[in-house]
């Protein structure tokens, strides 16, 4: 592609050639400026840029040095000599630079440059074509590289309007169905959907589409499903599972998380599940992550496995930005309360301080401290997770205190003396009563290193026998005891 889009800034080629000379390249002045024509079938590039240098009254350096390069075929009229210079130049793969007594040519190694530079000479020669002549034949090709360049970086409304210009330059074309595609695609992930069915429906029935065809309808479901008419998308998938059976894995994938969106919207919850579940099974591929995320939280929520919902609805989050993301982590949020996980709420809280889901959230985390039987003046979101930790032991709700503590641990240094002794302890016995015995016990050891304090010493250890005596290892509880961690 990229040599070809390069090759984009000798389009401007005129219908007839006998304004011309037989030789290749002329020349005139127009306001102080030279300006050179041209009009060749299958020259060397050597010697279109011998010719160029003659006219210009210029010495051409480094032509005797350059590897041999494809003849060229080319017209234009009227062009700038730093145009003309580049755009034979990079014709055929070489870099040329203008001065006030030479043109300088060097082979340039293309697979040697970092993509920007490629992309940015890409883009700058599709430029060129389109200010040159914008009726050329191969205009479209230059507005689907310029919108190509743009969506991948990740600027979707200016590649939406190259693949726009390419459609409206020539719509019955045969790029028109490539960049009906394009533009049907970004307008999905902008969330037009009612646009991207607009895009595809007119693929589906363009002339020039048969190689997109199938694609198109695929796309043109998950559309429908996406704008909320799963019956219709369903059964637009079950007809092309008939006439146009997919033909490796990752298609058929594909359309299981088609199938999975178009249930869901057609409040067919447990067949969604089964073909997210069947999709999911050859591995989430990347530009499917976040719709899989998507569909999974609101299936697991419709089927009341709230906690599960939760994780999905963050793993949304974690796929997106701004006000999506927001939405993702107030959803979370609404399924960690469902979920009776209330320390959840205060996670999501501090997760989220910043963003404009913090007013939402506010309100949820109320919820949660409702449900522990905290006051309003604790705070999830500011770090009054020792409290919080405390009456969720209270509830006998020991992974809840143990996700709070985890948060507060790290910056137990931060505390005074007496503060950060009752964090360790409640951690430790966290720990303990959600399994983690061990883990407790690493807790306090490192906690009790260098300790000289008698009656801290004395607390840790009365800790740990505690926690080893519950498990059955009467032993070790009793050397605990005994002042031995």
């Amino acid at each position: 592609m990229i040599f070809t889009a390069l090759l984009l800034g000798c389009l401007a080629a005129q219908d007839s050639a006998a304004q011309f000379p037989s030789t290749h390249l002329r020349a005139r002045m127009s306001d102080g400026q030279l300006l050179i024509s041209a009009d060749c079938v299958g020259v060397d590039p050597r010697a279109l840029m011998m010719e160029l240098a003659q006219l210009s009254q210029r010495e051409l350096v480094g032509a005797q040095a350059l590897p041999p390069a494809q003849p060229l075929t080319l017209a234009f009229t009227d062009r700038p000599l730093n145009w003309t210079a580049q755009t034979l130049a990079n014709s055929a793969g070489w870099h040329a630079q203008v001065r006030a007594d030479r043109i300088q040519i060097t082979n340039e190694d293309l697979g040697r440059l970092e993509i920007a530079e490629l992309e940015t000479r890409v883009q700058a020669a599709a430029l060129r074509a389109l200010k040159a002549n914008s009726t050329h034949r191969d205009a479209p090709r230059a507005e689907l590289t310029l919108g190509d360049i743009q969506q991948g970086h990740g600027n979707l409304q200016a590649a939406l309007g190259h693949f726009r210009a390419a459609i409206e330059r020539d719509p019955n074309g045969a790029l028109a169905p490539k960049a009906l595609m394009r533009a049907g695609n970004t307008h999905a992930r902008l969330g037009q959907h009612a646009q991207a069915i607009e895009c595809f429906s007119t693929v589906v029935g363009h002339p020039h589409a048969r190689e997109e065809q199938a694609g198109a309808r695929l796309e043109l479901t998950r559309a429908i499903a996406a704008n909320g008419d799963g019956t219709q998308a369903l059964f637009l998938l079950d007809s092309l599972d008939r006439t146009s059976p997919a033909v490796s894995d990752e298609e058929r994938q594909t359309r299981e998380y088609v199938r999975a969106l178009a249930s869901l919207r057609a409040d067919h919850r447990a067949e969604a599940l089964e073909a997210l579940t069947r999709a999911e099974q050859q591995g989430i591929r990347p530009e499917w992550a976040l719709t899989a995320h998507q569909l999974r939280a609101e299936v697991l929520a419709h089927f009341g496995r709230n906690a599960d919902a939760a994780v999905a609805w963050l793993a949304v989050g974690k796929h997106t930005t701004g006000d999506a993301q927001a939405q993702a982590w107030i959803h979370a949020a609404e399924q960690s309360l469902l979920a009776g996980d209330a320390v959840g709420v205060f996670m999501i809280q501090r997760l989220a301080k910043d963003s404009t889901a913090a007013a939402a959230l506010a309100a949820h985390a109320e919820q949660a401290r409702k449900q522990l039987g905290l006051g309003s003046h604790i705070d999830g979101a500011a770090g009054d997770l020792l409290e919080i930790a405390w009456r969720a032991m209270e509830a006998g709700r020991a992974q809840q205190a143990v996700a709070a503590l985890e948060q507060a641990y790290p910056l137990r240094e931060q505390r005074d003396p007496d503060s950060r002794l009752d964090l360790v302890l409640l951690y430790a016995r966290a720990l303990g009563a959600n399994a983690q015995l061990d883990r407790a016990l690493e807790v306090l050891r490192l906690e009790g290193q260098g300790v000289t304090d008698r009656a801290v010493l004395d607390r840790l250890c009365h800790t740990a026998g505690t926690l080893l005596e519950n498990a059955g290892r009467h032993a070790e509880a009793f050397e605990a005891f005994g002042g031995k961690l």
